[in-house]
């Protein structure tokens, strides 16, 4: 369901009230405020990858294919391989920095990402 529909069934279930629409609003506002630890794969060297965390991937992915990360300017064009919603920016953050480790690449690329 795209996201506008669903903002508008969740306004039409809160207005109507009750327990259900309390519950579906506490979701949308969890939903709505989601923060993204992602995974990177550059399309020029498929080996390589970048690690991040965003609230907002699209943007973010679009940052790096235009070149406005120094680190990653290198590997443009660089896709999408994997992204994980977290409620919190600590959250995410502390992911991302578990995936920069050794432990974590090895795990992404255990059970993340499609090699």
């Amino acid at each position: 369901m795209p996201f506008v529909a669903l903002a508008n069934k969740v306004a039409k279930k809160v207005e109507e009230g009750g327990e259900e629409g309390l519950l579906i609003q506490e979701t949308y506002r969890n939903f709505a405020h989601m923060f993204y630890a992602y995974i990177l794969r550059s399309e020029q060297n498929p080996e390589r990858f970048c690690y991040g965390y965003s609230s907002d991937l699209k943007k973010r992915l679009k940052v790096h294919n235009q070149g406005g990360n120094i680190s990653t300017k290198t590997g443009i064009p660089w896709n999408l391989a994997w992204y994980g919603g977290f409620e919190s920016e600590s959250a995410a953050s502390d992911f991302e920095r578990y995936l920069k480790t050794a432990s974590g690449k090895a795990f992404a690329r255990k059970r993340l990402l499609r090699t």
